[in-house]
């Protein structure tokens, strides 16, 4: 009997193109990394590009003032925090 076993690179791509065909753009996170000739994000915990966050709310919301947004921009990202060892 044979088995068909998925690998965790095939759901990855997978979930990619999915995404891909609902209008996402895919971008390699190597591309964006803090240490790259393009970074996005200041550290690898950063999870939301903030700048392209600000640009999207501006896009979507453009009747609304700057102050507003950036009130909406910080209600939706996480304050930082530290993780306790005990809590890893």
């Amino acid at each position: 009997m044979t088995t068909n076993k998925i690998t965790e690179s095939e759901i990855e791509q997978f979930a990619i193109e999915l995404l891909e065909h609902q209008g996402y753009q895919y971008i390699y996170a190597p591309d964006i990394a803090p240490d790259s000739d393009t970074p996005e994000r200041r550290s690898f915990e950063d999870v939301i590009l903030r700048d392209r966050l600000r640009t999207a709310v501006g896009r979507i919301n453009p009747d609304i003032s700057p102050d507003a947004r950036e009130d909406a921009i910080k209600q939706i990202t996480p304050k930082k925090t530290t993780i306790s060892k005990s809590q890893k």
